[in-house]
């Protein structure tokens, strides 16, 4: 997929890997909170980290409690600024 910023590990989770848990947490729970952090447009020179968190943030609202019958929902979006000093 990508680095999306500079502390990332090697060999993480797919995209597939990555909404298919979501997708299975979601069937048997509501997920109620959510968080996507620590994105650096810097080290997303091609773009796909940003095209994979659009993807996992659609697999996250699909398995919501998002609906007329819902509580709350919650997802923090976050985009880090890297300058130089």
């Amino acid at each position: 997929m990508g680095r999306a910023n500079a502390l990332a590990a090697p060999d993480g989770l797919t995209v597939e890997q990555s909404t298919a848990a979501i997708a299975a947490i979601g069937n048997g729970l509501p997920i109620r909170a959510a968080a996507l952090t620590a994105y650096d447009p810097a080290f997303d020179t091609t773009g796909t980290v940003q095209k994979a968190a659009f993807t996992v943030l659609d697999a996250i609202l699909a398995g919501s409690a998002l609906g007329p019958s819902s509580d709350s929902f919650a997802v923090m979006l976050g985009i880090a600024s890297v300058t130089s000093i």
